[in-house]
């Protein structure tokens, strides 16, 4: 809480060395670690991952997440943004000119409890991001069922996964949107959903990945 009180006193707060004058300033910008490459979640056809989870995007994520601070969201939404830009390009080759669109761009949604807390679902925002910028169609295609958030469990507890239901019959290629991926269950269980409403091709776009052991629970709440 004191580098929140301290943005709203003296201004912007760099996440990573916390010095004053800019969100985030371009040496902690420069110095976000890159992701390890990691297995696909079961039943998500491509996984494209922004930046590990740690240091100042950690600190950034924190930030949108539990203080609704919505001037990260560009700078987390960048690297993914150019590769599933690459990705969409190198597939539109190979289909019909239509191809786009049939693409749809959704969320893996948040519990209601925690949408009512804080008034918005941070994966629907990096998903807004996502589709603004890719020009591309954004739909809400998945609900949550339980109310149990996947922050805090075992491991073997993430591993079951939440309960997600497909709201629609969906077609084509889905793109679903979260902030961060453990150890997949959340995007397996969208994935699943959405090829049992008819999707054809499910990818799944994450500002971020977390390494199960090195960070656990949630980053400091700023």
């Amino acid at each position: 809480m004191f580098d929140l009180a301290l943005t709203r006193v003296f201004g912007a707060v760099c996440p990573g060395c916390r010095s004053r004058g800019s969100w985030l300033c371009v040496s902690c910008a420069q110095s976000a670690a890159q992701p390890q490459p990691c297995p696909r979640p079961r039943s998500v056809d491509r996984l494209f991952v922004g930046r590990a989870y740690a240091g100042v995007t950690r600190e950034a994520t924190a930030r949108l997440k539990y203080h609704n601070e919505r001037v990260v969201i560009d700078w987390l939404i960048d690297p993914v943004v150019l590769k599933l830009s690459n990705a969409l390009a190198a597939r539109s080759q190979t289909f019909s000119r239509g191809f786009l669109d049939a693409v749809t761009i959704t969320w893996a949604p948040t519990t209601r409890a925690h949408r009512r807390l804080r008034g918005f679902d941070q994966a629907e925002l990096l998903a807004a991001a996502i589709a603004r910028e890719l020009k591309l169609g954004l739909s809400r295609e998945l609900g949550r069922l339980d109310n149990s958030p996947q922050t805090g469990k075992s491991r073997g507890l993430r591993r079951v996964g939440p309960q997600v239901l497909a709201l629609h019959p969906v077609e084509g290629l889905v793109i679903v949107v979260d902030d961060v991926v453990t150890t997949g269950s959340t995007l397996s269980a969208a994935a699943s959903a959405l090829r049992d409403a008819g999707a054809d091709t499910i990818w799944g776009a994450v500002a971020a990945r977390t390494e199960w052991g090195k960070t656990r629970g949630p980053a400091r709440q700023m």
